[in-house]
C-alpha cells in the first residue's frame, strides 16, 4: 500500500514540475486571446500575427491619505507601437493618477492615490487594461487593499 501511494505522489509530483507558465496549457478567450494556465498573464494576437501580453500585477494595498506605484508589465511581439494603460473599478476615493498612459517600453507605472475618505477596502479587484493598435486589447485584474493610516 505504502509502495502505491509514494508512487502516486511521485508521479504527481513529476507532473505539477513539467507543468509552468511556459507549458501551453492554456484557457482560449474568443478573438484570439489566450490566459495561461495560473492566470498570470493574457495574450491578444492582432490580425496580422503580432501579439500583445499583459502580466498580471502584484496586489497592492494603499494607506488613506497616501500614494503606492503599480507596475504594469506589457510584451510586444511583432509591432513596436506604444500601448495605452488604464485602470478600472478602483474603489471610491482612489484615483490612478495620470491615467490612461501610453507605453512604449516593457513597463508602466501608474500611481494610486487614496484620498483621506477613501472606502476601506480588502482584495477589490481592479481591471487593468492595455490596449494596443489594430484593436488588440488584454485585461487582467489585481487586488487593492486600502488601510486606514
Amino acid at each position: 500500500m505504502k509502495t502505491r501511494f509514494g508512487m502516486l505522489i511521485a508521479a504527481a509530483l513529476a507532473l505539477a514540475a513539467g507543468c509552468n507558465e511556459n507549458s501551453g496549457m492554456s484557457d482560449s478567450h474568443g478573438g484570439g486571446s489566450k490566459r495561461d494556465f495560473w492566470g498570470r498573464e493574457t495574450t491578444v494576437r492582432g490580425e496580422h500575427g503580432e501579439k500583445l501580453t499583459l502580466v498580471k500585477p502584484s496586489s497592492q494595498t494603499v494607506r488613506r491619505g497616501d500614494a503606492e506605484t503599480v507596475t504594469i508589465h506589457i510584451k510586444r511581439n511583432g509591432f513596436s507601437d506604444p500601448v495605452n494603460v488604464s485602470l478600472s473599478q478602483l474603489p471610491a476615493g482612489v484615483e490612478a493618477v495620470d491615467t490612461p498612459k501610453s507605453a512604449t517600453g516593457d513597463s508602466v507605472e501608474v500611481v494610486l492615490r487614496a484620498s483621506p475618505s477613501a472606502d476601506l477596502v480588502t482584495n477589490q479587484l481592479v481591471m487593468v487594461t492595455a490596449s494596443g493598435p489594430n484593436g488588440m486589447g488584454a485585461q487582467e485584474s489585481f487586488k487593492l487593499t486600502v488601510k486606514d493610516r
